[in-house]
């Protein structure tokens, strides 16, 4: 009975200190968010572009993976029943939802110009937007990538972000805006964007926080500061609410660690390094991480091609480039990002091909241990290791409950796993269990 009153006061502390550590993982996890961003110069963007870039997406598949051979080809899948299904939900994306989310550059892919042709350019694109939505093109999420906040760029930056959001109709523009802000150094350019992007809407009659905000880690500087103390909590914190993801800016990245060209690449060491501070800093904090993009790109070298050996050569590029792709995105896909880059239309069918891959190679095993575990778990029986269990049953759940949002688990095989849609849609594994002890 003495240890237990020492302990009170101690207990008490503990209660207060977890409450606090846990405080800044609250949101949930957003599974549904798209998997993809597809970055896009803002000077190349008009009403037309997207019902352009989904026919050429779904009209290089078609040529250069015309059945699941092709496709088995293309990215070394052994499994002809794994490579049909695959193919199958490719296919299906393509038609129903080939860009889930796009990002109009107006920094790195969009060069320097003078301040007049940007003001159009930003009109412009504005204008095309709301075209876009108007048509039913526009993705489920948009946005622009504006220039840096330094001394030198940023009030180029904030013109173009006004002049953009007024021309695609104010506070009546279209539903899931995103603003991405580059190369991200100090903290204080999240908090300056954050309050500044309060004052556009403000200004323009949106609600207060319509406007989504990315940041991309692109240096070193912006993963430790001077003193050597981790700045990627307090980024997150100073993103606050408005905050929905947070970018790895592959090239710059491995730039800036003297990382030489021919190796700059997803899938290098330094890059993993620096995903994996990233997982352990915002796990938990319902924001989208994204593993960048691949820059080399499955392009024809013969656009015109009127010979069979032509006609060869192109399909080996655009394979190759798929593969490459394909195998980045995996690396990424195994390490915990389920978002990514694509820079090109042409790599769309590399990007829904790796992830229902992901998903689907593992399905029969990962139903069957999920199956099991609920099965155990709600058994009737003395000294079940329920407990034991739940981190494990967790993360099986999770494979379904991201598989089915991206697409690369139907009905049937949700059911397989023996949980519901209203279980994926809850989300917690340990809730899923006493529901089932419940008879519910």
């Amino acid at each position: 009975m003495a240890l237990h009153d020492h302990a009170q006061s101690w207990l008490t502390r503990v209660a207060a200190d977890c409450a606090a550590q846990e405080q800044p993982f609250g949101c949930p996890s957003r599974p549904a968010d798209p998997v993809q961003t597809l970055y896009w110069g803002a000077h190349r963007f008009s009403p037309d572009t997207l019902a352009s870039m989904h026919a050429e997406a779904r009209a290089a598949f078609e040529r250069y993976a015309a059945g699941p051979t092709d496709l088995a080809e293309a990215l070394h899948i052994d499994d002809p029943g794994l490579a049909a299904r695959v193919h199958t939900r490719v296919t299906q994306k393509l038609q129903r939802e080939p860009i889930e989310d796009i990002r109009l550059d107006f920094e790195d892919g969009y060069g320097k110009r003078d301040d007049l042709e940007e003001d159009a350019h930003a009109d412009a694109c504005g204008r095309a937007v709301a075209a876009a939505s108007a048509s039913g093109t526009l993705p489920r999420r948009y946005g622009i990538r504006i220039k840096a906040l330094t001394a030198e760029l940023g009030a180029r930056s904030l013109r173009t972000l006004e002049r953009f959001v007024i021309a695609a109709g104010g506070c009546d523009m279209p539903p899931g805006f995103v603003v991405t802000l580059p190369k991200v150094t100090v903290v204080t350019q999240v908090e300056a964007i954050v309050d500044l992007l309060g004052a556009l809407e403000s200004e323009v009659g949106l609600s207060p926080g319509a406007i989504g905000l990315e940041f991309m880690l692109e240096v070193p500087q912006a993963v430790f500061d001077g003193q050597g103390r981790l700045l990627l909590p307090r980024l997150l914190t100073a993103g606050g609410e408005r905050l929905i993801g947070i970018h790895l800016g592959v090239y710059d990245y491995t730039a800036a660690h003297e990382i030489i060209a021919l190796h700059q690449a997803m899938d290098h060491p330094a890059c993993d390094l620096i995903r994996g501070l990233m997982r352990m800093a915002y796990s938990g904090s319902g924001r989208t991480l994204s593993a960048g993009s691949t820059n080399v790109l499955p392009r024809e070298p013969h656009p015109q091609a009127t010979t069979q050996a032509q006609r060869t050569e192109n399909r080996a590029a655009v394979h190759a480039g798929w593969r490459l792709a394909h195998d980045q995105i995996r690396h990424t896909l195994v390490r915990g990002y389920y978002h990514g880059w694509d820079l090109d239309p042409l790599q769309l069918p590399a990007r829904y091909a790796a992830c229902y891959r992901f998903y689907l190679e593992g399905h029969a095993a990962a139903a069957g241990r999920l199956s099991g575990y609920i099965a155990q778990a709600t058994a009737a029986t003395e000294g079940a290791g329920v407990l034991d269990d739940v981190a494990t049953g967790q993360a099986l759940l999770n494979i379904f409950i991201r598989g089915r949002a991206c697409g690369a688990f139907d009905a049937q095989e949700v059911a397989a796993a023996g949980v519901t849609d209203a279980d994926l849609d809850d989300g917690s594994f340990a809730r899923l269990l006493a529901r089932r002890s419940a008879g519910s």
